[in-house]
Parts: structure tokens; sequence; C-alpha cells
């Protein structure tokens, strides 16, 4: 809306205020600014002891002192997500990073509750919600233009705020009365819009339209004089009769409900107008009631009278009237609240909410493979019939590869869709001939325990669970096929792509096949694949058609993961050229995609663990969930849970230059995982098993390729590795001959079906680190007793082992690639040498060996021979060097261990270690925290403050963490340290480091029973002092590197003022207070604009101290204010008054925080708008915070909040003249807002009337 015509010459600046800006600018320029006298707070602690019966004793003591329960520490436990804890029992286990990782996915959290922390932000996020609505703007007479669109714009704001109900009806009136008794002339049975509008004197009236979106009234009907509304079937099935005093009229509705919704308010505005005029009556009764001559109200006197409805009518109108004062009125606060979260950004946004950690997934979705069927089928008896089935049995896997990244990114899911007549033609014996032979009839407790879970309900599994973190159209889903081991592929294939649809080469091939089941069912080779898009290309939604319409057989050249990623990019280019190469079979693959639903049941994790909801016993089929590999580029977060699988692949064998075997065609790649190399060790039952297998085997086989000696593989075998590992674990290869030729002879030549022709292995662990990636390994022709003590390298001097025929003069002839997915293993040296050198520190470490030295050490004092290690400098010097290529760990490998590593580190600053390694430690962590919040994750930071971490205390030393952040902060902050990254590094993330320090405050003196003890005596002196010599780094630094590093330095800021105000809870106060003194006294008047906005968002944290008013004692003291009300009593002399109306060094000292914020407003005055504008917005939003707290509700309460500002008056007095506006206020229906966000005169003047209870809305 336009200006005010008659507004636009006010508060114009003429030429004299022009002037006297001038000459106030030049006056400020050239005055010589001095700072604000420091005044030293009141020794709080002192005074409060002394004091203690007045402030127990007050009426108020809430307000006045310090809650007991302000802080309590809880235990919350964790909540997993499968029916048990993943975590094994470690009592055995001796590597301290595998302790420490299970420590830390099984340990509760440990949280600090604030009770009053909702209390300890600004106004805006106070416990409560009661935000006004938008207030209506007013408009007037002289704001409306004779304009035909400004006009009729007004009108409809008017008609909206006053009609009541708005539709058409039927206008009929009454034929008795159409001569001219009733002023209204309209034709029967006319089509109207009808108003129901309230007008200025609260009666009601029915204005009707010709349509709705005519302005102008065809007429009125006053409904003063309505007496009834009834239905009026005569005239129309949903017609209804308005009954007046001397006439009736009919209207009529196009439905029931219209008709019935019309009724129902015509009869409540009867209702209302019989009411207002039973008032009028008793009204005009009242006025004919004789006066008493008493100077009495009339309600009085009606209350005193003995006519009981004369008295019932008093009360009555009284009430009526006292809450129609309260209808609509809004506390004055209340509208700024409402208007500063429209205009402006609220100055400390809420801390975001820190969940617990947990698993992570990314887009699920639930797989279920349904049917194979190729065009080969034969008709087999079942029942009483034959029906169509598969000609053979099929073994499928299922897994996604991402073509941009170029990788495979999850596990093999391996199902079973065979029809159980062609399951059962491979024997079960042939199937497990593996494990007879392997077993030693011994109980097996290398095997996972599975717990109740029924071993034949989890073989045969046709649905899995998989997860894609980044999702995207380049992914997909691939099936591999392969059948028993026949001959070459070519010669299996000749019967699929026959073109010949003859029901006798199905029969034929079932009987073949029944046959070579029987001998080789337990040998694969590989047959077919076939691939689709997971997503659709553009919406990048999932793609729910179920069918795989091409099935390509699979070559015997392009067999590895990077051929077939090649053949999924010529599938997404739609290379033509490329694609018509591959051979394609006749058939179709049948899946069910879909999005995974809320509490799927009967669920498995990738180390067989059950999920919630499992139900007992399933009620649904089994559903695995497929583990996700994420490329080493993709962000990671923290392990919770336990995992502990090692995943290995056979790459390839180059066999075709051997010449120590004959017979090495067929080959066959078998997978073990042993403990042992000694000649009775067995394999250890860890590998899973694949469908109609147990969960767990002892031995898994790769496929077989007939006729080639370098065959490449693509077999992944999943191994659950034990939970402690050591030097002797490893991975056996043994390489077969397979014979794919029926026996002509004898049927004791079966036995040679395979000859070995090879072994392999690879240690699991070596130097303490877990053995993953690509590597090429040697091939042995025999393997001899204690094969893992050779080097195939040379056999030296000193050279114990046995001795070893090699294949292909010791080249390195089998490629294996081994992936590590475990949370409690690294492979990362550097970590795992740091651990290793830390468990050197701790005295209740045992030796794992039963050597005759550490047998001597057990006897020995454990605990002084470890001290004498660790206080030598030789070993400080090796853990300082441990910790410092710690520096070269990835931020991801950190990330996913984060747990442990940030426990150990803040353990080995209390263990009794010296300040390089000390220092180094600092450097690291900040160097850890930078990392991660370059990745976006310090939530994970904040979580892990919040509910993993847990003080200690030095065994030996007596340190806490709390007192060696302060001192090795202090240190890392010197200016004499010339790296300026980690400085800047350690402003920029203090606030981290600040949180540790307080919670490690709170675990101390909860833990050691010390919060009970006075303030003064709850931490030593020399803690004290380092925690000031730490502030002083901090601000020092704030104020010098303030231009070059912003980011950093605010961040500081507010990291030091949160602090602080946290320091309020746990330490001495006046301590405190005497802080935020040296706060203060490092800013200079006249400075830049960037420091006063610091010094002023430091004072806004520390002023919003949840117990801010008692710490600045809002009592009555001797010689000051007695009471405070309407008209002040008088007072025997000025004095008494004067130090709680100025701010004298008496009011600050008592007063501390508010009396500092009162000065660094009147100091900010005189400054430009901008600083002037900041400073008000302080104490405006900590007035406002005042007003919405509901702990200082009562008009008692808020009094005393008051007389903390009192000296506020005389501030505004000094400074009129800066305060009015030098721009002309826009005169609007939005004029509120624009006063509401400038900060000047109009928000200083409404806030001297805090006291006041509420003021009525317009």
């Amino acid at each position: 809306m336009s200006e005010r015509k008659f507004a636009q010459g006010l508060i114009r600046p003429g030429s004299a205020a022009l002037m006297r800006e001038t000459v106030s600018q030049a006056v400020r320029e050239s005055e010589v600014m001095t700072k604000p006298k420091q005044v030293e707070p009141l020794d709080y602690e002192t005074f409060v002891l002394k004091n203690r019966n007045v402030l127990e004793g007050d009426s108020d003591r809430d307000m006045l002192v310090f809650p007991n329960d302000d802080i309590q520490l809880k235990k919350m436990p964790r909540r997993f997500r499968t029916t048990k804890s993943t975590v094994p029992p470690s009592d055995n286990v001796s590597g301290l990073f595998v302790r420490e990782c299970l420590k830390s996915y099984s340990s509760n959290w440990s949280v600090l509750h604030w009770k009053y922390e909702p209390y300890s932000g600004s106004y805006a996020q106070l416990p409560r919600s009661d935000i006004p609505e938008e207030l209506i703007p007013q408009v007037y007479e002289v704001d409306i233009e004779h304009d035909a669109k400004e006009d009729e714009s007004a009108l409809k704001r008017t008609m909206s705020r006053t009609v009541t109900k708005a539709g058409y009806l039927y206008l009929t009136p009454d034929r008795q009365q159409e001569s001219g008794r009733i002023n209204i002339s309209v034709k029967s049975m006319k089509k109207r819009f009808f108003y129901l509008k309230q007008q200025v004197d609260t009666s009601y009236v029915l204005e009707y339209h010709k349509d709705d979106k005519k302005l102008e009234a065809k007429g009125i009907i006053y409904l003063d004089s309505l007496v009834d509304v009834v239905k009026n079937p005569k005239r129309g099935k949903f017609a209804f009769e308005l009954r007046m005093q001397e006439r009736a009229l009919t209207l009529s509705a196009d439905s029931e409900q219209d008709a019935d919704s019309w009724m129902t308010i015509l009869r409540r505005v009867l209702e209302v107008e019989r009411r207002v005029s039973t008032a009028v009556s008793y009204s005009s009764f009242e006025e004919n009631i004789p006066s008493a001559g008493r100077s009495e109200s009339l309600h009085e006197s009606l209350r005193q009278s003995r006519n009981p409805e004369l008295q019932k009518y008093a009360c009555e109108t009284e009430r009526s009237i006292r809450e129609a004062r309260q209808e609509g009125r809004q506390r004055l606060y209340k509208l700024y609240r409402h208007e500063m979260q429209k205009n402006e950004r609220l100055e400390d946004e809420e801390e975001p909410k820190v969940d617990f950690y947990g698993e992570r997934f990314g887009m699920r979705l639930l797989i279920k493979c349904e049917d194979l069927t190729f065009r080969l089928l034969v008709s087999l008896p079942h029942g009483d019939k034959h029906t169509v089935c598969q000609v053979e049995p099929y073994f499928t896997t299922l897994a996604l590869y991402d073509i941009r990244e170029e990788c495979k990114i999850s596990e093999d899911f391996h199902f079973d869709i065979n029809d159980p007549r062609v399951r059962d033609m491979i024997p079960k014996d042939i199937q497990m001939a593996p494990e007879m032979l392997n077993a030693n009839g011994k109980m097996d407790r290398s095997q996972p325990d599975i717990g109740s879970l029924d071993e034949e309900w989890l073989q045969f599994r046709n649905q899995a669970l998989f997860s894609v973190m980044r999702p995207h159209p380049e992914i997909y889903l691939v099936v591999r096929i392969e059948k028993v081991l026949h001959g070459s592929l070519t010669q299996s294939m000749e019967p699929y792509v026959n073109k010949n649809n003859d029901t006798r080469l199905g029969l034929k091939v079932h009987r073949q096949m029944s046959g070579v089941c029987q001998r080789l069912g337990h040998y694969r080779m590989p047959l077919a694949w076939a691939a689709r898009p997971l997503l659709k290309p553009f919406t990048q939604e999932i793609d729910t058609y179920s069918e795989f319409t091409t099935i390509y057989r699979q070559d015997q050249a392009t067999l590895t993961d990077a051929d077939l990623i090649k053949y999924l990019g010529y599938l997404k280019q739609k290379r033509v050229d490329k694609l018509s190469k591959l051979q394609s079979i006749p058939g179709s693959i049948q899946l069910t995609i879909e999005p995974l639903t809320p509490n799927l049941p009967n669920c498995l994790t990738p180390s067989l663990v059950p999920v919630r909801p499992f139900p007992e016993p399933p009620t649904n089929p089994v559903t695995y969930e497929v583990q996700e590999f994420l490329p080493e580029s993709t962000s990671s977060y923290p392990y919770t849970s336990y995992m502990n699988n090692l995943y290995v692949y056979p790459l390839h064998l180059k066999y075709d230059t051997q010449k120590s075997f004959t017979k090495a065609r067929n080959i066959a790649c078998v997978i073990e995982f042993r403990d042992s190399d000694s000649p009775d060790a067995t394999p250890l039952k860890c590998i899973y098993g694949r469908p109609g297998m147990p969960a767990f085997v002892r031995t898994a086989s790769a496929a077989v390729l007939h006729h080639c000696t370098a065959p490449p593989m693509y077999e992944e075998v999943k191994v659950a590795l034990p939970l402690q590992l050591h030097e002797r674990h490893h991975i056996l290869f043994r390489f077969y001959h397979v014979s794919c030729e029926s026996p002509k002879a004898s049927i004791k030549k079966r036995e040679n079906v395979e000859t070995a022709v090879g072994y392999a292995w690879i240690p699991i662990v070596k130097n303490g680190v877990v053995t993953v990636d690509e590597q090429n390994i040697f091939v042995a022709q025999d393997l001899p007793p204690g094969y893992l003590t050779s080097d195939p390298q040379g056999f030296g001097k000193g050279y114990a082992g046995p001795i070893i025929k090699w294949i292909d003069n010791t080249k390195a002839l089998l490629r294996v690639y081994l992936r590590l997915v475990s949370t409690v293993y690294t492979k990362d040296v550097h970590l795992q040498k740091f651990f290793a050198h830390c468990e050197k520190m701790d005295p209740a470490a045992e030796a794992i060996d039963n050597s005759e030295t550490c047998n001597v050490l057990k006897k020995a004092d454990l605990k002084t021979l470890v001290d004498r290690a660790v206080n030598t400098g030789e070993f400080q010097r090796q853990l300082a060097n441990c910790v410092k290529v710690l520096h070269a760990v990835e931020i991801g490998t950190f990330t996913k261990f984060l747990l442990p590593v940030l426990n150990q580190l803040f353990r080995l600053l209390a263990m009794d270690v010296n300040e390089d390694v000390a220092q180094n430690v600092i450097r690291l962590l900040i160097h850890v925290v930078h990392g991660i919040h370059a990745t976006g994750k310090a939530d994970i930071l904040h979580a892990y403050v919040k509910y993993v971490f847990i003080t200690t205390t030095g065994s030996i030393t007596g340190k806490t963490i709390h007192e060696e952040l302060a001192r090795n902060l202090t240190v890392a902050l010197r200016p004499a340290n010339a790296d300026l990254i980690l400085i800047n590094n350690l402003l920029g993330h203090s606030a981290f480091f600040f949180d540790i320090i307080i919670k490690s405050m709170a675990q101390h003196l909860m833990g050691s029973d010390r919060m009970k003890l006075p303030r003064t005596e709850r931490f030593p002196t020399d803690f004290q002092f380092r925690v000031q010599t730490l502030v002083q780094a901090i601000v020092q630094h704030i104020i010098s590197k303030y231009k070059e590093n912003g980011t950093e330095t605010h961040s500081a800021n507010v990291g030091l003022a949160n602090f602080i105000k946290r320091c309020f809870t746990f330490m001495d106060r006046n301590f405190v207070l005497k802080l935020v003194n040296l706060y203060m006294e490092k800013f200079s008047p006249g400075g830049s604009k960037v420091l006063y906005e610091y010094k002023f968002e430091f004072l806004r944290i520390v002023c919003a101290y949840e117990h801010y008013v008692a710490l600045n004692l809002p009592m009555v003291r001797p010689n000051a204010i007695r009471n405070i009300k309407a008209d002040t009593e008088a007072v025997d002399s000025e004095k008494e008054f004067y130090h709680e109306f100025t701010l004298s060094d008496d009011f600050r000292k008592h007063h501390f925080l508010s009396g500092l914020l009162l000065v660094e407003l009147k100091y900010a005055m005189r400054e430009y708008r901008d600083t002037r504008k900041l400073a008000i917005g302080v104490l405006r939003n900590q007035l406002a915070k005042h007003a919405f707290d509901d702990r200082y509700a009562s008009r008692r309460q808020q009094s005393k909040v008051v007389s903390l500002y009192l000296p506020f008056l005389g501030i505004v007095l000094e400074n009129v003249n800066r305060l009015i506006l030098q721009q002309p206020p826009q005169m609007t229906s939005s004029h509120s807002s624009a006063i509401f966000a400038n900060g000047d005169v109009s928000s200083v003047v409404d806030l001297s009337h805090i006291s006041m209870p509420s003021t009525p809305q317009r």
C-alpha cells in the first residue's frame, strides 16, 4: 500500500538535522576513545556462602540459587537392530586394537544430560510455542485511494474479514408479502450469491449478489428480527424458511448438505441475537436503577442487591468484560518474536540434532529370484502327471556392478531356483564329498555361531536385500549361470541353441547329465550371463521390469570382472557391432525388484545374524542382506557393529609353461582356510556355504574351464575370519586336474577323478597387519609339513624350513585378490603399529605365547618392567614417531575406526608420556578433526562427544584429559609455533576440544564424587591457571587474525563463548566471571566492525546461560529499592537509588554480566549505526528471552529481572539524538515490520515497557 498522503511531509530531515549529523560524526572521529573501566566481579562463592540463609529463605529462591539437579550423567543402553549383539566375547583377545574396537561397539552410551539446556539458547529456542498469529493490518479511510482496482481489492479484503459464510442459494419470497410488505425486489426462484456478514454493531445481515464476482449487493436481509429457522419441504426438497417478526422468507439450496449447513449457522446467529437483545434489556434496566448516593460502581450495587437475578447478571457481565479485554491481547515481546522471525536471521542457530551412531544404508532394494527358463526343457513325472522343467541343475549368482566406477559394488548372492526333481540329480554324498573328506570326527569350534537358526531353512534362498549408497543409472544387475562340469563349453552349449524344438533332445540331455552329476556333481563350469540396468535412465527410479530378455553365452576368454564391465559398457552405449559378437541363448530370467518395506521379517545380516523383527519359528522365507562394497574414494562413516569377513578372489593361474605335471588342463581351484601347517591340521569350517550346503563349510571351489592350462577365474569365496588372528592363519589353494571323461574300465578308476597338480598359500597376517589387495604368489608341487616357514626367494644361511619344489622355476603363477570387510582389523600398517606400541604401555597386557622368556616375565613384577620400558627415552621417541606417521593414514580409515582411535589418543594424553609425544597427539587430533570436517561429517564428531567420550585418569601419573588438553592446546597456540596451518585448524575446530574438556570435567567430578565439594575445591589451582592461559591464547589469536582468517576466528570466538558458558556449571563462578573480564579487556574502542561483532556475539552467548539471572544476583540489597510500584514511594535520600539506576562500580560488581552488557551498549552508542544496531539487538533479544522464560512468569519475578537493567533508562536519555531515525518511516500496513527490523529508536523505546503484563492488539 502506498504511503499516506498526510505523512509524506513528516520526519523529513532538513538542513539542521543533516548539520547535526555531520558535526556528530566529526566529534566522534576527533574525540579520544577510552576503554570502559574494568570492574572486578563480586566474589560470588563467598557472597553465596555468607548469604545462604537469605537466599534459601527468599520467596523466589529458584531464581536466586543454582539448582542441584542441573546436570546428570546417564548411561544409555546401546540398541541393536539385530536380535542379539554382534560382538563376540573378548576375554581371550590379545590385540589392543581389536579389544578397543569390540569395546566401542558394545559399550553403552555416556551422555551428559543438561536439565535446563532448553533455556541456554536464544529467545526463539525457549520451550514455548505460543507464537501469535499474523496481525491483520488496519485499513483507514485516508489510506484508500480513489482508484477502481485499489477500491475493489480493499473491499475484498474488508469482506474477507467480516464474512462468516458465503454460497449460492435460491431466493423465493413469500407470495403473500410480494405486494410491498417486503422491501426486496427480486423474482421468484432466482439463484443468488449470499454473504452472511457481521456488521460493526455486531448484528448480522444476509447480502445477496447476482454472482460471486459482483461486489454490488442486490438486496440485504436484516437478521435482528429473525424468530426461527425451519425446513419448508412444501417449497422444495432442500428449502428452508426464515421466519421474521413480520414476514417469512424461503430459501433453497442445491443439496441437503448445503441446506443443513446454512440452517445450522443461521440458528447460531439467532442465538447470538437473542443474547444481545437480553443484554440490551438488562442495560436499559440498569439505567433506570436509582443511585444510592455512594461511591461504589454499578456492578458493586448489583452484586449487593438482594435480587438473585441481578447478582447473577453482575457476575456474568463482569466476567464477560474481563474476558473480552483479554481476547486478542498479546504481550509486547510476542510481537517482537513474530516480527524477528520474519525479518531477520536468528543470531544463534539451533544446534543440529545429534543422533546415535548406527549402520547407514543407501537405497535398499528387495530382489526376489523367481524363475530361470531355457528353451531346452524336459517333461518329468510329478505325482500323477508329467510337468515341464529344466534338463539339469543350474548354479546362479546375482551381483551389482558400477560401470561408472568400473568395479563390483556388492558381494555375490547365490540363489537356487531349481526344481526339486532337478536338484536331486546331484547326490548328497557327492555334493558333501569335500566336507566329509576333511572332517576329522572331532567337534569343530571354528564354525561361527548361528544360534538357533535352522540349517535346512537357510539352504535354499531366493531373495536378497541389496543396498546402494550412491544410486545412478549406470549400475547394472548381473546374473551369472553355471552348470555341472561336462566337457567343453561349446559342446555343452549346442543343445541350448538348437532351433529344433524336439522334446526328445531335452530328455536325452537330461539322462546324460544325470550320469555326469553322479560323478562330477560338485564341480561347475560357466554357462551364461545376463544383465540389465537397476534404475531408469532419467528419473533414477527403480526399474521394476522383472525379466531379463537376453541371455548371453559365457565366453571362455571373457570371464573376468574387467571383461564383464567392458560388455556392460557396450550394453549402455547400445554398441550393436560389439554385442553382435556375443551368442545369445533362448530363455528368460524372472526377477521381482521392489523397494524395501519396513519391518521385513526373517532377515539376516551378511554375517548371518537375525535382524529385528525375527519371529521364531520363521514365518517367511529367509532374506539375505547383501554386503555392499564401497569404493575407497567414497565417504565413509564410523563402524558401529562387529563384522569380520574376508573375500578371496583367485583371478588367474598361469600353468601354460609348467613342466611338472603331464595332465593339468581341467584345473579346479579349491580354497581352504587353515590355522596351522602341521600334517594333521584340517581346514576351518568358516567358509560361507552355497545353496544346498550347510551355512559354513570347509572348502570352496572355483568354476572349471575345460582344456584350459591358464584358466581365468571369477569365483568369490567369503570367509568368516576368527576374532583372534595369528601368524599361522593362512589361505591354502589346492589345484586338481579333473577328468571329465567317463571311465570305460572298472569302477575303481572312479577314484581318479581328481589329480593334485599344485599348492599355494597366503598368510593372512604379516607383521600384525591383515594381507589384502592383489598379490602374485608361488605354486609348489607338494605340501610338506611346516610349509609356512619356507622362503621361495632362496635357501640362505640359517634357513631351517622344509625343502619345497616350486613350479616353473619359482615364478609367481597365481594371481589372487583379497578384500577385507572387517570392523576389528585394519589393513593400514601405521595404525596397527601405533596400537601395538600403545599396548606395551599397558601393565595388564600379557604375552600370548608360552616361550621361556615370557614365562620369566610373567614371574617378575610386570608393572615395574613396563614402567621402566615406558620411561626410557628410546621408547618415548618410538612412540612419538608412531604418532607422527599416522598423518599418512587416510581420513576415510580414521572415520571408519573413529571411536577406538579417538579413545586411544585421548587416553594416551593421560598416560606417562613426555611433552613431545603429547604435542604430536594434539597435532594428530587437530589433523583428524579437520579432515573429518572437510568431508562434511561434523555430525559424527558431535556424536562422539555427546555419546562416546569417557574420560580417564592416568593410573600412574594421575593426569586427567581435561588438564592435559588445556596445557597442550596452549602450547600448540604459542607464537613460537611456526605451523600456521595447525594453529588455523585448531582455531577453526576449537569447539570440539572445548566440548571434550567440558565433558571430561563433568565426568571427573561425578566419578570422583567431587561434585559435592565447594566450587573452590573442585579443581586444583594449576588447572585454573591452564584454562586462563588457554583463554588468553585463543583471544590473542582471534584479535590478531580476524582479517586473514575470518572463518576460523569466528568459530574460535563462538567455541570460546560456549566453553565459558559451560564452565559456570562446574568451576568457581568468580573465576569464570574473571575469564569474561579477561576476554573483554582485549578489545579496544573504535576498532573494526568485525571485532565488535565478535565481542557482542560473545556477550550474547555467555548471557544466554540458563542461570544468567541467578548469576547476576537479582536480590534486594541494603540501601536499594524496597518496592517498585506504579506510584513510587517517597525515599529518604537519593543515594539509596543511585547505585541501582546508574552504571556505578557497585552496580556492575553485584550484577556483573548485566552491567557489562549495559556498559558495552553505552560505549557502542558512540559508534556507527551498524554497531549501535548490533548492541541494541543483543540487549533487546536478552530482554525478550526474559519475557518468554516461563521460570520467571510472575509479576514479582519479572520486576526482579527488570531491576538488572534499570541503568538502561539513563543510557536511552543520554543518547536520544543518536536514536532518531534518519529516514522517514514507511507508513504502510507493514510499518511494524520495518520498525522492528531497524534496531533503532523504535526498538529501544519499547524495551522500557518489559514490566508491563500485556498490550492490547489493534
